[in-house]
């Protein structure tokens, strides 16, 4: 009976792991008129994509095959916000056919070169990039524990920290030589980064570099990306090989998430990296394994859903100044690239113009971090990331507060 948050609603249930669902939508009780539907959907979420009249809705699921729950109401009235986002189509056909699109689109390169030459920025990227021109790249056995805990647990943590670490290694030095590239066009950055490639190419993607989902999760997105970024530099054969690699390990985490990320409260390791480096997978393979669809798909609609996860219209974030740190990155340019890739201002809500605010309340000039959630008491003051975050947001949304902050 309650108000739909806005306009095209978004609909989530209870799920189960490898279900199926199906969902109807109607503006009678009996689904007569007005019907949308969408049946064996893999995930316990549904967008229709499609603005809905003035009045009381009725809708209800069920998993594929099974009999349906009983029907809900819902109001949409002139007042609901009207967020209305187009379906995965239009984001697919928006997607360039050309490599690299994901740190730069290969059209914007000559202008981006020029005009990124001489910014401060730049010129830390390729200092960091130029120390690793000689770095030899890990083994996979390096991602192996050098010594044992005193149980079985010890023994789990000591094996996770190993594999999270060498994963870590791999995508700071790929996503550095990337970017460097990118700046630059310089191949000495290819060739370095070509030997990080063809090694992690030949890992197990299944093996001791997965246990880990942050060392997973980095080997993927850094493969993906830097295949993206050398994409002409590459033979075939050597390309075909590493997105096998960064596509099994994305088709990993897909069937892991599905029916059981959408029904979690936060599920924060998830959406403060793994969920934003997938998106990038995603937009770096798509096209080029038939996989990406689904993990777009999926990604797409969760975002659509439950986006801001931890956050509600007066801007705070609900885990607080020490969390909040590590989902800046992930909230401006997921938020942003949906906003290129579909029309809409996916920064639309109160949210984002009121958290800028937000950190004002929470780290007041002149005094200390409020301390509140997971390690606010470690943050005395704010960091050169949230500087970076809200000088973003002062140009984003040309908030003079943000930009005072």
């Amino acid at each position: 009976g309650e108000e739909a948050a806005f306009n095209s609603p978004s609909f989530e249930w209870p799920s189960g792991k490898k279900a199926k669902y199906d969902v109807r939508i109607s503006s009678t009780i009996d689904f007569s008129e007005n019907l949308i539907e969408e049946n064996d959907i893999p995930f316990a979420i549904f967008n229709p994509h499609q603005k809905l009249s003035v009045g009381k809705w009725y809708w209800q699921y069920r998993t594929s095959g099974e009999q349906w729950n009983p029907a809900d109401s819902f109001q949409i009235t002139s007042n609901t916000k009207e967020f209305l986002t187009p379906n995965l189509d239009k984001i697919l056909s928006n997607v360039s056919s050309d490599h690299p699109r994901v740190f730069a689109e290969k059209s914007e390169l000559d202008e981006l070169r020029l005009r990124a030459k001489d910014y401060k920025e730049t010129i830390a990227i390729l200092s960091e990039a130029d120390q690793l021109l000689n770095e030899v790249p890990p083994t996979e056995n390096s991602a192996r524990p050098k010594y044992k805990g005193g149980n079985e647990y010890e023994n789990s943590m000591i094996a996770q920290s190993a594999s999270r670490a060498v994963g870590w290694d791999v995508l700071s030095a790929l996503n550095s030589l990337s970017q460097a590239y990118i700046l630059t066009g310089d191949t000495k950055y290819f060739h370095a980064a070509k030997k990080w490639m063809v090694e992690v190419a030949d890992w197990d993607p299944k093996g001791v570099t997965h246990l880990s989902n942050f060392g997973d999760s980095g080997i993927m997105t850094s493969l993906a990306m830097a295949v993206d970024t050398f994409w002409d530099l590459l033979t075939l054969e050597e390309r075909e090989k590493m997105i096998k690699q960064s596509a099994t390990r994305a088709d990993n985490f897909y069937n892991l998430w599905k029916g059981k990320v959408e029904s979690r409260s936060s599920s924060m390791h998830v959406w403060q990296h793994i969920l934003h480096q997938m998106f990038q997978t995603s937009m770096a393979l798509a096209g080029e394994t038939p996989q990406a669809d689904k993990w777009i798909s999926y990604i797409y609609e969760l975002w659509i859903a439950q986006f801001p996860k931890m956050g509600e219209s007066d801007g705070a974030w609900f885990n607080g100044i020490g969390y909040f740190a590590m989902n800046t990155l992930t909230i401006y340019d997921m938020s942003a690239s949906f906003s290129e890739l579909t029309g809409v201002d996916f920064q639309w809500s109160e949210w984002f113009h009121n958290n800028p605010r937000w950190l004002m309340y929470a780290f007041p000039p002149n005094s200390v971090g409020d301390g509140f959630g997971n390690d606010g008491d470690k943050f005395w003051y704010p960091t050169m990331k949230y500087a970076g975050y809200t000088d973003a947001a002062a140009r984003i949304f040309q908030n003079p507060y943000a930009a005072w902050y």
